[in-house]
């Protein structure tokens, strides 16, 4: 089991979208503590009245919506009853025992989890401030609750690596995906095996797995501190508001580890160079390519391209990743020539391409006996 508590400054928000995900059938409302009405009579607006009710007695407090996930492990059993006095007994513990709060199930993942919206902001108008050491008290509360339920504790393995077997290294889906264990497995292929030097680079490389390691704005906390979380991307490669922080997962790749992978890799990676210049060169060489046609080329010579466009969807930037000696360049730092824009003026158009190849359909087929 792992909780992930997370503090914004909009109740109307985060309840709209658990309410949303009501009206879709992909949530239910378990539990409403503390509220004058029972569950059953309480309505959109009573919910929201009686979260900003509380929030109106600090309008200097800017964040005030406490907005915790309850994770647990794919192979668990957890009814609703029970994840409901889980949360209570989360909440009590974690000193918010006496504040508002709903508690809703989500079905939109694999694992089974909860999320409980409640307000930082106690009836008296202070606010309740969690330092560091209540967030540790938290992974204590956890375990505890695992012990207590015959829950699985973070991270255990299926017996004889059934899950390993069944799921091998593959692309993060949210909503189809366990989190915890795909981007573990994930990390654990790309972060000690390839050859990056930045974190920009390493960000190319797990966008193929639709994961990315984001360090914050640089005037959050998290990058402060020198921070690390690892999000899933959507198809469009957005990010997902769901992450995980790097000192929690497993093999911990956080950010202190990946900068000594960062200084490592420049001269490991140096070798293999010039062949990714030489297989970049045949690739193009006599022939006539658009560019999702040379990517696909180069993906069978096991080199995977990605392109990163402007607004304007002009090509601007553009990595290759060489899955054979493990290694990433930016086109730029490999030469002119292999630059996004001088890589696209090597190619042809999607429509020249299709044009070309009709064409050399049409010669095979007149070429061919008659029958």
């Amino acid at each position: 089991m792992f909780a992930h508590i997370h503090f914004t400054d909009s109740i109307s928000r985060v309840l709209h979208y658990h309410e949303k995900k009501l009206e879709q059938g992909k949530a239910e409302c378990l539990h409403a503590a503390n509220f004058i009405k029972d569950l059953k009579q309480l309505s959109w607006d009573d919910k929201l009245f009686h979260f900003t009710r509380l929030n109106s007695r600090n309008e200097r407090a800017r964040k005030n919506t406490a907005h915790i996930d309850l994770n647990f492990h794919p192979s668990d059993v957890v009814s609703n009853p029970r994840m409901k006095d889980i949360a209570i007994q989360y909440m009590k513990e974690m000193g918010f025992g006496s504040q508002p709060f709903l508690v809703y199930r989500h079905y939109d993942t694999p694992n089974p989890h909860a999320h409980v919206v409640s307000t930082n902001i106690s009836p008296d108008g202070k606010r309740i401030d969690l330092i560091r050491s209540d967030f540790y008290n938290s992974i204590t509360i956890t375990q505890k609750i695992e012990q207590k339920y015959g829950l699985s504790p973070l991270g255990q393995k299926p017996p004889d690596g059934e899950w390993q077997k069944e799921n091998p290294v593959q692309k993060v889906e949210y909503g189809k995906n366990a989190l915890y264990p795909s981007f573990s497995r994930v990390l654990k292929h790309v972060v000690p095996k390839y050859l990056y030097t930045n974190l920009e680079e390493l960000n190319v490389i797990l966008s193929l797995y639709n994961i990315i390691a984001d360090r914050g704005r640089e005037q959050s906390f998290i990058y402060r501190h020198g921070g690390l979380v690892y999000k899933a991307l959507d198809a469009n490669g957005k990010k997902l508001s769901p992450y995980i922080k790097a000192s929690v997962l497993n093999n911990k790749y956080t950010w202190n580890e990946l900068q000594k992978n960062f200084l490592s890799n420049q001269s490991l990676r140096e070798p293999h160079r010039q062949h990714i210049l030489d297989t970049i060169d045949r690739t193009l060489f006599n022939t006539a390519l658009s560019p999702p046609a040379f990517q696909q080329k180069m993906k069978t010579r096991r080199i995977s391209t990605v392109f990163h466009q402007d607004k304007e969807g002009r090509p601007q930037n553009i990595w290759f990743i060489d899955h054979e000696t493990k290694t990433v360049f930016d086109g730029a730092s490999l030469g002119e020539r292999y630059t996004a824009a001088a890589i696209s003026q090597r190619c042809v158009s999607e429509e020249n391409y299709q044009q070309q190849q009709l064409k050399q359909q049409e010669r095979l087929r007149l070429r061919l006996p008659s029958l």
